[in-house]
């Protein structure tokens, strides 16, 4: 089957169990860097709506779905420079995934080291994800006993 080109970019993506993320930049800016791969051109958004418009509403209701609305402004941080919780820095990870609306998205542990409400309001935004982008979603562990 020959896919034109513009269907088969960004088709797939896969999280791993590991959250790798820039330790210096701020959930926004990561956020915002995610959203920047994916947002369409000046005339790629709806009529009348600015890119920068459009990725701040897709950021903020992203954050809004995870319930991690308040870090918006802190650091990401890893395992060397002090930052949000590993919990929030897993739904910041997941945050990115949904952020790419890939039409196959393979999830690797997702919830692990989540409490139940985190994972439950993950498990919820994916589907509400899947169900916005006609996407195709894969999990492993955790995920799939819920």
């Amino acid at each position: 089957m020959n896919l034109p080109n513009t269907l088969a970019l960004n088709c797939s993506t896969f999280s791993s169990l590991d959250d790798i993320h820039i330790a210096t930049l701020t959930v926004t800016q990561t956020l915002s860097f995610a959203l920047s791969s994916k947002t369409p051109g000046p005339n790629g958004c709806l009529p009348g709506i600015l890119w920068k418009e459009f990725d701040a509403q897709v950021q903020g209701t992203l954050l809004h779905m995870l319930n991690i609305s308040h870090t918006k402004q802190m650091l990401v941080g890893d395992e060397f420079a002090q930052g949000i919780s590993g919990g929030e820095q897993k739904c910041v990870s997941i945050a990115e995934m949904m952020a790419t609306c890939a039409c196959v998205q393979c999830w690797d542990n997702s919830t692990r080291g989540l409490n139940a409400l985190m994972a439950l309001n993950c498990v919820k935004s994916l589907r509400v994800m899947t169900d916005h982008c006609a996407a195709d979603a894969r999990a492993s562990g955790p995920l799939e006993y819920i």
